[in-house]
């Protein structure tokens, strides 16, 4: 074969890959799937620092926490005057995590008033709305600007996660073991490897 007629082919084979990417009529290439919307809310709940805590502003806590969303999503700063007492802390952050909001969540700040508050808040996110391609399978131009993964994907996940507040930044890590971490690569150089977990073994409580 010729290098003129391998140079025809290959340029009709770029043209033929072109034309099938090409849109096909009546289809809007600009159209886009609403992205993602995240919203921070926030409510102030007036409460007396003292200890223990009064059972009205334990209720009011209770039922704050409960009338917000999810307990798991909820994070509280927790403003006290200066000077406020430990046990007067440790009642307040004692009535939260009894209303179902995490430890890590709770945070103490100082208040810049002389009165004391929680103000709870958390993130409400709002899924894309993605096409149904199923109804039109030429309409396979979408992008997202959001997540190359499609979509959907970004869907899926926007409706799993349990805090939608790690949509926006990631969680603090925790300390680490060390000394048990350091074990798992000395078994691993001395080829004492632990044996997995087989089905068979494992029991339902």
């Amino acid at each position: 074969m010729s290098t003129s007629l391998c140079l025809r082919l290959a340029v009709l084979g770029l043209a033929v890959a072109i034309g099938a990417c090409t849109t096909p009529p009546g289809i809007e290439v600009s159209e886009r799937a609403k992205p993602t919307k995240i919203d921070h809310v926030s409510r102030v709940v007036p409460v007396s620092a003292q200890s223990p805590l009064r059972a009205a502003d334990a209720l009011a806590l209770r039922r704050a926490v409960t009338a917000f969303g999810p307990a798991e999503a909820v994070h509280a700063s927790v403003a006290l005057p200066v000077g406020t007492s430990a046990a007067a802390r440790a009642s307040l952050r004692r009535s939260l995590v009894e209303s179902g909001v995490p430890p890590t969540n709770i945070v103490f700040v100082a208040a810049d008033a002389a009165g004391s508050e929680v103000i709870l808040h958390r993130h409400v996110v709002t899924p894309p709305e993605c096409r149904n391609f199923s109804i039109d399978l030429n309409r396979s131009s979408q992008e997202n600007p959001r997540s190359q993964g499609g979509c959907t994907n970004e869907r899926n996940l926007t409706l799993m996660v349990e805090d939608p507040r790690d949509l926006v930044r990631g969680r603090t890590i925790g300390p680490a073991d060390a000394e048990h971490a350091a074990n798992g690569v000395e078994r691993y150089r001395t080829d004492d490897i632990k044996e997995l977990l087989k089905p068979e073994r494992l029991t339902t409580r």
